[in-house]
């Protein structure tokens, strides 16, 4: 993933939203590149995941 591509999911775009600016027609394409995930993306998702996990 480019760094355009990581700083766009970073402040909150989707993987597919960030592809389709980046001009990826493939997602797994865009991944191929990323080597790291930021902590605050980390941090985003278990917040979504414990929101799910008690039905919020």
């Amino acid at each position: 993933m480019t760094l355009y591509a990581d700083r766009l999911v970073d402040a909150g775009l989707t993987t597919v939203e960030a592809a389709k600016l980046t001009g990826h027609r493939v997602i797994s394409t865009l991944g191929k590149y990323s080597d790291h995930t930021q902590t605050e993306t980390l941090r985003k998702s278990k917040e979504i995941l414990d929101r799910l996990k008690t039905g919020e």
